[in-house]
């Protein structure tokens, strides 16, 4: 029997000391479980304002049928068989079935409010440039620094984060990026030249880069294919509520003050500390049974569900076991030549390089970070080129919302939505990269030359080009992307190695001759 278990009878003062270190203890524990209390109070209230409902449809009845035979004035209007069956409806399994749906809904989106809240960073980050060099320079050149320098400044990070969310998870990497971007901002708020403002934007160059090498991938893999078309696109809105509030802010009072709003995202965004790790990184690690309770508290028990987690650890068990036989056997050049060869990185990269074409060409990326030179240079008032920057990205965000609703289409909602869910899950430690680093090189050259393109082809000649290469590569995609919608990430994976199967079968039967 261990030393603290009660033994007998203790003196008086055993007795108050006892009281005193357990009053301790508790204030301790309550203090540490308190941040999980308000997560769980997070959780079931939504759990709470259904039970509310469930009650509103167990009370309905015992009212209506009242109501409608005495407006009928007849018993008949509502017989005692159809009476029975109003009030007697088992709408307990629906209840239960609305309760798993709710409460798996808010875990999703608790993990997928803390990305929500950095995109709304990010998007502040791309929107302050567009009023803070109005406010501080008047030369082109300066603007062209500040716009451009984001998609540089995330070069390194495209190369480091894939690196860390490999090698520690999704949830490190997240947190050193919260963490950064804190940093960031306040430096940016306490800036008193151009330099240090360009100094606080390069280390905003994480935050740029985390965009198409971790966001994406957290946004995936923790949530169903039921809710992530959802999430992914309402993250697309979001990306472009951050630009309009940067605009605002800049455009109505000092634009420091768009630190303090990105800082205090940042901070709400540290609710990461409290996620469970990614049930496909724990997969491709070889950690089943952790990877079993993750995928299960995030996306329930039901036959859905089973059969994503028995794909997801059936295909990364044979990949592990395929990845061990080619370490014996071949050399590493070899298996990255094989891996640059296969249809199922090539095709998703190559469609992702497209999609993200049509993302800068579309030219309305250039527009909202030139918004205030356009509308100037048109209207020949500085007045009437903020306001009608306000107007335009409102009208944006109202477009892309109305876009979520009818069709979930466009460039600007579902270009990140698409490589997202299109790159195999073995493969997003170098395709992601190369896919970034080609979009950030993209898209600053895009901001750099674009003012180029509106002096010597004016508006009309470079709204004619964005038009013409926008089609193009919209063309292309709609020839060669495959549909996504509600698919799991195994099952569009197995969509782009489906004819290699073949391959495969013939290259085992060469092999197997060969030891013969």
């Amino acid at each position: 029997m261990s030393q603290n278990h009660y033994t007998g009878v203790k003196s008086v003062d055993e007795d108050v000391e006892g009281v005193a270190e357990n009053s301790k203890i508790s204030w301790t524990l309550f203090l540490r479980q308190l941040p999980i209390s308000m997560l769980q109070l997070f959780v079931t209230g939504g759990v709470w304002t259904i039970y509310f409902v469930l009650g509103l449809c167990y009370g309905a009845p015992n009212v209506i049928i009242p109501q409608i035979r005495r407006e009928a004035n007849s018993t008949e209007a509502v017989s005692e068989d159809m009476a029975s069956w109003l009030l007697d409806e088992d709408v307990e399994g629906v209840a239960e079935n609305s309760k798993i749906s709710w409460t798996l809904f808010l875990r999703q989106l608790f993990v997928v409010g803390g990305v929500w809240t950095i995109y709304f960073v990010l998007g502040l980050c791309y929107g302050a440039p567009n009023v803070i060099i109005p406010q501080i320079r008047r030369e082109a050149n300066s603007t062209e620094a500040v716009t451009s320098i984001h998609g540089y400044a995330a070069l390194p990070w495209i190369l480091i984060l894939p690196i860390l969310s490999r090698r520690f998870g999704r949830k490190v990497p997240f947190v050193i990026l919260c963490i950064n971007t804190l940093i960031g901002y306040v430096v940016f708020y306490f800036s008193t030249s151009t330099i240090i403002l360009l100094i606080s934007e390069i280390m905003q160059g994480m935050l740029i880069g985390s965009n198409m090498t971790l966001l994406i991938v957290v946004v995936t893999e923790y949530t169903s294919p039921r809710y992530r078309g959802i999430f992914m696109t309402v993250k697309s809105t979001i990306f472009f509520w951050g630009v309009w509030i940067a605009n605002a802010t800049g455009t109505f009072s000092h634009w420091k003050n768009i630190a303090i709003i990105a800082f205090i995202c940042s901070i709400l965004s540290l609710t990461a500390f409290f996620w469970p790790e990614s049930p496909s990184w724990l997969a491709l690690n070889g950690r089943f049974e952790e990877c079993a309770e993750s995928h299960y508290w995030l996306k329930g028990y039901d036959k859905d569900s089973e059969n994503e987690l028995e794909n997801l650890i059936q295909s990364q068990k044979e990949y592990i076991a395929r990845c061990k036989k080619k370490e014996g056997s071949s050399k590493r050049f070899k298996n990255i030549l094989e891996t640059i060869s296969t249809k199922a990185f090539y095709k998703p990269l190559l469609l992702s390089m497209t999609v993200m074409s049509l993302y800068n060409f579309s030219g309305k990326f250039v527009c909202s970070m030139y918004s205030i030179e356009l509308i100037k240079k048109i209207t020949k008032s500085e007045s009437t080129a903020y306001t009608g920057m306000l107007i335009l990205e409102a009208v944006t965000i109202f477009s892309m919302q109305i876009g979520c609703v009818l069709s979930n289409c466009g460039p600007m909602i579902l270009a990140c939505s698409v490589y997202g869910e299109l790159t195999p899950l073995r493969y997003r430690s170098s395709s992601l990269p190369t896919l970034a680093i080609f979009s950030e090189i993209l898209m600053a050259s895009v901001l750099k030359v674009s003012p180029y393109i509106f002096k010597y082809f004016e508006l009309h000649g470079a709204f004619l080009f964005y038009g013409v290469t926008a089609s193009v590569f919209a063309f292309l995609l709609y020839k060669y992307l495959p549909e996504s919608k509600d698919k799991t990430l195994q099952e569009i994976e197995c969509y782009f190695i489906e004819s290699k199967k073949s391959e495969d079968v013939s290259e085992e039967l060469m092999e197997e001759r060969e030891k013969r």
